[in-house]
């Protein structure tokens, strides 16, 4: 049995999305592309949301992917932004 089947094409294509998108923002922060924390968050939310422009959901469920995929993106994005010593602007 494949993931796909397993735990549904569109759960499945949700988390492929948010690995392939960790794995991009990694990139850009390496080749200083995106170098301040909040660009690396604005861009992230940014992706997400144009993500879920073509899918069609109740506004209910559609608010609950977008937040539990959002606290999978910031969980491990705070910890890449620790790791590569993203510039943080001072408040």
């Amino acid at each position: 049995m494949r993931m796909e089947m397993f735990c549904g094409e569109f759960h499945f294509a949700a988390l492929d999305f948010v690995f392939d998108l960790l794995n991009e923002i990694t990139i850009k922060i390496q080749k200083r592309v995106l170098f301040y924390e909040e660009q690396v968050f604005s861009y992230a939310r940014k992706q997400l949301e144009n993500f879920f422009l073509t899918v069609r959901l109740t506004p209910a469920v559609l608010c609950a992917y977008k937040n539990e995929l959002w606290g999978t993106l910031v969980f491990k994005l705070k910890s890449i932004v620790k790791e590569k010593q993203v510039l943080k602007c001072a408040q």
